[in-house]
């Protein structure tokens, strides 16, 4: 649960700096956007390559832990922006190599408490992201964005030396892809990919409002919805079946991107982006919990389009930074939409295995 935390408090720390990052830089407006893509990116690409290394489990988390700490040290005290970018893409791959193998080998060591204990390290991922967001606005307002983002790093570090020592080897099987759950994996990467694009122009957004890098940070509280996003969404599957609650997730999304898109107040602008958060995550939940019951070929395939749908939306912002946040706000539902159309297509394909 603690990788989960410490690896996406480093992951996010980033997101409300952006603007902040651009001055540093001297960078045009939007340019930041890659770095928050680049590590998502990564994480496409190094989440194939790890279940390949003939290496013990601790080594893997370990290694992987460590280099988090390693390339965000280095992100931070960059002389250019493009160094930050390649750094933050290194610091991506090293993330890669926890998530996969963490979920594995908590269902090989515990195998009666599997879903609990699965449950409480997708809260473990929900609380990083939440924490890194609002401590990367606070930080880089006390004591700079360098300083913010190299602090918010080193925790990882510690933790990497505990597993470092563990001796369990454990063997992830190879993921392949499976074409027969192409809607699914759309799904997927729409989800991150609203999330991510709405997320990062809201600092633009806020500072144009006159808000400072710490008021910032602290917006993006918000996170702490996916939590029982992701727990309500669940429930609703139970009781109204998969393909109705993810149809209604999506609805949630798209209601609260149009009235997100009319606020008149940062307040309700502040209750839009909560509700927004609140439908995602109980979709991410709904659609990822499908994908796993199909094997790991799917799963590990829907991961992929998730996190790529996230680094998308990092390299559309400076096109839709000069069109203002309302015309982001409106991707975002044209992505909605296709999302909701997606959906019960997704979930009534036959699972591969003939399950």
């Amino acid at each position: 649960m603690l990788t989960g935390v410490v690896l996406f408090c480093a992951l996010y720390a980033p997101q409300p700096m952006l603007p902040a990052i651009e001055r540093l830089y001297a960078a045009p407006p939007g340019s930041a956007g890659a770095v928050m893509s680049a590590p998502l990116l990564a994480l496409v690409l190094a989440s194939w390559v790890y279940p390949r290394l003939r290496l013990r489990a601790g080594w893997v988390l370990g290694g992987g832990l460590a280099g988090v700490t390693v390339f965000g040290a280095l992100a931070a005290y960059a002389p250019s922006l493009p160094l930050f970018v390649a750094f933050r893409f290194c610091q991506g791959s090293c993330i890669a190599a926890v998530p996969g193998l963490a979920f594995a080998l908590v269902a090989h060591l515990y195998p009666d408490r599997t879903q609990a204990l699965a449950g409480l390290l997708v809260s473990g991922n929900a609380l990083g992201g939440a924490l890194g967001r609002v401590l990367g606005g606070v930080v880089a307002e006390l004591l700079g964005v360098r300083e913010a983002i190299l602090l918010l790093s080193l925790p990882s570090l510690p933790l990497g030396f505990v597993f470092l020592r563990d001796r369990t080897r454990f063997q992830l099987p190879v993921a392949r892809h499976e074409g027969s759950a192409w809607s699914l994996y759309g799904v997927g990467a729409t989800i991150l990919f609203i999330n991510l694009l709405v997320s990062n122009l809201l600092p633009y957004h806020l500072e144009r409002s006159g808000w400072g890098q710490a008021r910032i940070g602290v917006f993006y509280l918000a996170y702490l919805a996916g939590i029982a996003g992701a727990s309500l969404g669940g429930i609703a599957a139970g009781r109204l079946g998969a393909p109705r609650a993810l149809v209604s997730a999506f609805g949630l999304v798209l209601v609260s991107l149009v009235g997100m898109s009319l606020a008149r107040s940062l307040l309700a602008l502040f209750v839009g982006f909560v509700a927004m958060l609140s439908g995602l995550f109980a979709a991410q939940g709904i659609a990822g919990g499908v994908a796993g019951r199909r094997g790991g070929g799917v799963s590990g395939t829907y991961v992929s389009a998730y996190y790529l749908g996230g680094g998308v939306s990092g390299l559309c912002v400076p096109l839709l930074l000069p069109r203002g946040f309302t015309a982001g706000l409106g991707v975002a539902v044209l992505v909605a939409v296709g999302a909701l159309g997606l959906s019960r297509r997704a979930l009534r394909e036959p699972d591969p295995a003939g399950a």
